[in-house]
């Protein structure tokens, strides 16, 4: 979650507003989340959106640290792949 609260706090007010709306949220809710410190998630939607539209500076892993392989599988054969 460092890299996502870096990410935003190095945005402009109105680019912190456009980028939540093109992840389907509000910048109070990744706020809230930010400020939960492990006790909350974004969910898998959120998290792809943040990774698109962040140009993978944030990826889903990095949002989902506990269990992104429970919800994308495919992120670790991908990466397996590439790190041989």
């Amino acid at each position: 979650m460092d890299k996502l609260k870096l990410y935003i706090n190095s945005l402009c007010e109105q680019d912190q507003i456009d980028f939540a709306r093109s992840c389907g949220t509000s910048v109070a809710y990744i706020r809230k989340i930010l400020s939960a410190k492990g006790r909350l998630f974004f969910g898998p939607a959120i998290c792809t959106k943040i990774e698109i539209n962040s140009g993978s500076v944030i990826t889903r892993k990095d949002l989902r640290p506990h269990d992104w392989f429970d919800i994308w599988p495919e992120l670790s054969d991908s990466k397996d792949q590439e790190a041989a």
